[in-house]
């Protein structure tokens, strides 16, 4: 507003500076000519010097109507005495007061010029009617040029005050952008502001989410999955981007209780806790899953979809399932020891007065009966004896053990028996095995029980093939033939005592094994296709020992 009152001021005073050559010229080319000392050279000098002063006055005091008026008046007034002194009544020089409210009405508005327009009026009728007695007022000359005295002084004020108008509007237009402009800027700087904290808000929700062990996924009302985080990658096997924007219920292994019961949460509202599923992965193994999900709400409680959250719980289960088999596995073995100790009494008779009949004055018929009769009680008491053994607790003496050693003796005494059952026996040991803490005795039994039952297993002879490997922090055992293999639906049950493939079996052998391991802090697992044999891997942790050299 300020630029545009000095851009006004300025063209104002350029106007003036013009009136003011303009009158001088006038008076210089008039009849009575503009001689020094003179009126006429005086009130030239005089309208210099105003010209002058008001060149001094702040910009903020020249824009008050007071100095306004005063001004417009004081050029009224000035041009009237140029005409006066300059005798130019029948002259042109009525002319500048056109100039006069022009100026007039760029000072103020349509009144201004108006009243620019009446002075100018008045003073040229008092200056004509001094120069002429006869003057008549209404003649026709004098009043065309009233009447083009207050055309002008309107239609220059009018304009002007449009102008004016316009001007205000533009500068307020201007403020108003300004302000705009300034409030942009400001919303902007905000809006940047939020949306930083927004990203910063979602790096640590997304953070969080990724840093929770248990598997998270979130759906949308129309079962679409929108989040799905890294622990739910590690426990389904399922990489995000084959899940994320896709159907719950159109992942391959979901379809039944796993999707079903997000579905139901969703659907029928209907929030669950802690519920067992299942879901199968790209290789076919089934995954035990503890699952709860709940609604997902908006802050006005808009329902906006479900959310799961879920976990592996195949530890958990097997962790179950060894409790039930040692709970089992005690009633049994305490009804096993009373039994085997009640049978053992007999047992010692029957062989005994066996042994007696097999004497030489028995009749031969009768000595081979005897034989039989003693050759079943010593199986007898062999089974007694395992069961006994599976029954008592498994104490461990643990000693350096160097497994590769084992392997090699325990080879060693099983060559007649394999040679018999026209079996192989091919071993591959690891030369920087480190040496176990272990009871040397009871590891000896494991390797000899699952080298025994792989040449039984090989019924027409094949390849008994004994490995030791060094696996992370534990060393490997694995023992495989080139058998029938075992069936699947049997492959979970061979771990049962008294459960055999084998007519003359105990079914003990592999209990007996699982339960020194298991003592160890080790592990047995099986890998078997019908028809292309078994493999057992053996898994027993490496514990501190004092450094023993290998022998």
């Amino acid at each position: 507003m300020d630029g545009l009152r000095l851009s006004h001021k300025s063209t104002i005073l350029t106007l003036r500076w013009l009136t003011v050559l303009l009158v001088v010229l006038l008076m210089m080319y008039s009849q009575k000519g503009l001689v020094f000392g003179t009126g006429a050279y005086l009130l030239g000098v005089a309208f210099l010097l105003s010209n002058i002063i008001l060149s001094f006055i702040p910009q903020e005091k020249f824009a008050r109507p007071t100095i306004s008026s005063i001004v417009v008046v004081a050029d009224a007034i000035f041009v009237s005495l140029a005409i006066y002194l300059t005798s130019g009544f029948n002259t042109d020089f009525y002319l500048i007061y056109f100039l006069v409210i022009f100026i007039a009405a760029m000072r103020q508005d349509l009144k201004g010029s108006v009243m620019a327009g009446a002075v100018a009026i008045s003073l040229y009728g008092w200056l004509v009617a001094r120069s002429s007695p006869d003057f008549d007022i209404l003649s026709t000359p004098f009043l065309i040029r009233g009447v083009f005295f207050m055309l002008v002084a309107t239609f220059s004020g009018f304009l002007a005050q449009r102008t004016k108008v316009s001007e205000e509007a533009r500068s307020i237009a201007e403020m108003r952008t300004r302000e705009l402009e300034r409030r942009l800027r400001v919303t902007e700087s905000m809006s940047d502001i939020s949306i930083e904290k927004l990203k910063e808000l979602h790096h640590y929700n997304e953070s969080i989410l990724e840093s929770i062990s248990s598997g998270i996924l979130v759906v949308d009302l129309t079962q679409i999955v929108t989040t799905f985080n890294e622990g739910a990658q590690k426990v389904t096997g399922v990489p995000s981007e084959k899940v994320l924007g896709r159907e719950v219920g159109s992942i391959p292994g979901w379809q039944k209780g796993f999707a079903q019961t997000i579905s139901d949460t969703v659907l029928m509202r209907r929030e669950v806790q802690n519920r067992e599923v299942e879901i199968i992965d790209a290789s076919g193994r089934r995954i035990p899953l503890g699952i709860t999900t709940s609604l997902l709400r908006s802050g006005n409680q808009t329902i906006l979809g479900a959310i799961a959250i879920f976990r592996d719980i195949s530890e958990i289960k097997e962790l179950q399932e060894k409790v039930r088999r040692s709970d089992r596995l005690a009633l049994v073995g305490q009804m096993a020891s009373c039994v085997a100790h009640e049978i053992r009494g007999p047992l010692c008779s029957i062989s005994g007065f066996a042994q007696l009949l097999s004497s030489k004055e028995a009749s031969d018929k009768t000595k081979k009966y005897a034989q039989i009769i003693v050759g079943e009680a010593e199986r007898i008491e062999t089974i007694i004896t395992d069961i006994l053994g599976w029954a008592k607790e498994i104490r461990i003496e643990r000693r350096p053990v160097d497994l590769n050693h084992i392997v090699i003796d325990v080879s060693k005494s099983l060559e007649e028996k394999a040679r018999k059952a026209a079996v192989a026996i091919q071993t591959e040991l690891e030369e920087t095995l480190p040496v176990i803490s272990a009871d040397p005795e009871h590891v000896r039994a494991v390797v000899y029980n699952l080298a025994t039952n792989a040449i039984q297993a090989m019924k027409d002879g094949g390849v008994l093939r004994i490995e030791t490997s060094r696996d992370g922090d534990g060393v490997t055992l694995e023992v495989s033939d080139t058998g029938e293999g075992i069936p699947r639906e049997l492959q979970s049950q061979i771990w049962e005592p008294f459960f055999s493939t084998k007519k003359a079996g105990t079914g003990l052998g592999l209990a007996i094994t699982r339960r020194i391991l298991e003592a160890h802090g080790g592990t047995i697992t099986l890998s078997s296709i019908p028809g292309q044999g078994a493999k057992f891997s053996v898994v027993l942790p490496i514990e501190e020992v004092e450094a023993y050299a290998r022998k």
